[in-house]
């Protein structure tokens, strides 16, 4: 059976999007993921997993904010995670590269050597959730 243990947001988090474990800095870091942004270089290509689908509150737009908790759907799970672009179904998913707001979505991954999130399960438009299966790995095209 597949376990689900609770992460630490080091920044502001959004429902359905791709994380990466938070690897720089000097403190703080064990078990600290950040929304996933491709082409970093360092902290966001290594995807493991998509955060929770609900918000930390009611009246809050964020799975988590800054030193919250946060489930995490790591590698093995089905996970809802919002596009940032047209989606088919079967394609290799990465994050976007971009910052805040639109960190993290899912968009298709076809370049040589990068860090992929999972499958998509289904079709989806930009902004749509959709449903992938996680399973990170480095493309190899």
């Amino acid at each position: 059976m597949l376990t689900t243990p609770n992460f630490v947001a080091g920044a502001d988090i959004y429902p359905c999007r791709l994380v990466s474990l938070k690897i720089n800095g000097t403190t703080g870091v064990g078990m600290t993921v950040l929304q996933a942004t491709a082409g970093a270089g360092t902290e966001g290509d290594y995807v493991i997993g998509v955060s929770q689908e609900g918000t930390k509150k009611f009246d809050s737009a964020l799975a988590a904010a800054s030193g919250d908790q946060l489930e995490v759907h790591g590698p093995g799970h089905y996970a809802l995670v919002e596009a940032g672009g047209t989606i088919t179904a079967g394609a290799a998913l990465k994050p976007t590269n971009a910052t805040g707001t639109t960190a993290g979505k899912a968009i298709v991954s076809t370049t040589d050597k990068d860090k992929v999130a999972g499958f998509a399960l289904m079709d989806a438009s930009s902004g749509e959730k959709f449903w992938m299966i996680v399973h990170p790995f480095t493309l190899s095209v």
